[in-house]
């Protein structure tokens, strides 16, 4: 432990030879720790510098051990002077940081007028997820609608794992065909054992961040999620977020919950698929919103219109509707 005082193993073996041996010269304090004399001038030198040596008084050729109450202790209180001061300095720098951040913080609300805040880049995007996150102290809530890799998953996992050891509460949504990605599934079933919330749904509005039901982050452009966002604030715009995000919570499932169709019901992800075609999209723009490759989505499409024994899209609607084969279950994972 006295390395922390500056001594090493031989500094601290010459010292306490001196104090028990005080009469020895240069050469018989070598011969005493098995050095040679350029070493053992060293070590004499650093024992100086310490102040757990000096010359005598009576005798400057021999060296007097300064005694540890004295010594020892002296070195303790130059440590602790130097934390002291240490501690000083690192106020000041906290107090620092503290008047920039809330400088920065005006200069965005005044910049922005305290409603919306733009951000180009993926590390804007990042860095803001990161400051709105590290500042919740209720709830996040969150669309998951993007498809994530591994190197997206991992800061990801980083702010959530800070968010949820400080107990803020963390519901996720995720499409549920996060079962056709592994490194997704495998983030979700983490995050689940860590405590969060997580359902799943065929089909989500649109990838959204809600941080303690007052500031949302969403994209500019939901095709280009990575480009650009925009931070989001104030009472009547966050009450409509979070209502579409309580009406699709409501509607998903847990992670293994739920049940599936019963015969000759359309499950929900062939109600979503429907509900798409119906409003005009094409194939590609279904496989967008369901995170699926287009070859499912065509796949999905044939299988209904053979079981509704249709031959078009537009007869396939109509069906449907005149069947009332739409359900409000959620198919599980």
């Amino acid at each position: 432990m006295l390395n922390l005082l500056g001594l090493d193993e031989l500094s601290l073996s010459a010292y306490r030879v001196l104090l028990h041996r005080p009469n020895l010269d240069m050469a018989e304090l070598a011969e005493e720790l098995g050095v040679d004399r350029a070493e053992v001038a060293d070590i004499i030198d650093q024992l100086k510098r310490l102040s757990l040596i000096r010359p005598r008084y009576a005798d400057p050729g021999l060296l007097h051990a300064v005694s540890p109450e004295i010594g020892l202790r002296q070195l303790i209180k130059d440590q602790e002077d130097e934390l002291d001061a240490r501690r000083r300095e690192i106020e000041r720098a906290r107090t620092a940081v503290d008047d920039f951040a809330d400088e920065y913080s005006c200069w965005r609300s005044v910049g922005n007028e305290g409603k919306i805040e733009y951000l180009t880049g993926v590390d804007a995007i990042h860095t803001r997820i990161e400051e709105l996150a590290a500042a919740s102290v209720s709830e996040i809530v969150t669309f998951s609608v993007n498809v994530q890799t591994r190197d997206s998953l991992e800061p990801s996992r980083e702010v959530e794992q800070a968010a949820l050891n400080r107990g803020v509460a963390l519901r996720a949504m995720y499409l549920q065909s996060i079962k056709n990605h592994p490194q997704v599934r495998s983030h979700v079933s983490w995050l689940v054992d860590q405590g969060a919330q997580v359902r799943v749904s065929p089909l989500l509005p649109l990838p959204m961040v809600i941080f303690d039901q007052s500031t949302a982050l969403l994209p500019i452009d939901p095709d280009t999620t990575h480009d650009s966002a925009m931070v989001v604030s104030g009472k009547g715009l966050l009450t409509a977020f979070l209502h579409i995000f309580d009406s699709a919570w409501s509607e998903g499932q847990p992670i293994g919950g739920g049940k599936p169709a019963a015969d000759g019901e359309l499950g929900a992800t062939d109600q979503a698929v429907l509900s798409l075609l119906a409003q005009g999209m094409t194939d590609e723009a279904v496989a967008r919103k369901l995170g699926v490759s287009l070859r499912t989505v065509r796949r999905m499409m044939a299988r209904l219109m053979r079981q509704l024994g249709t031959r078009s899209r537009f007869e396939a609607g109509i069906r449907v509707a005149q069947l009332g084969l739409m359900h409000s279950d959620s198919q599980a994972v």
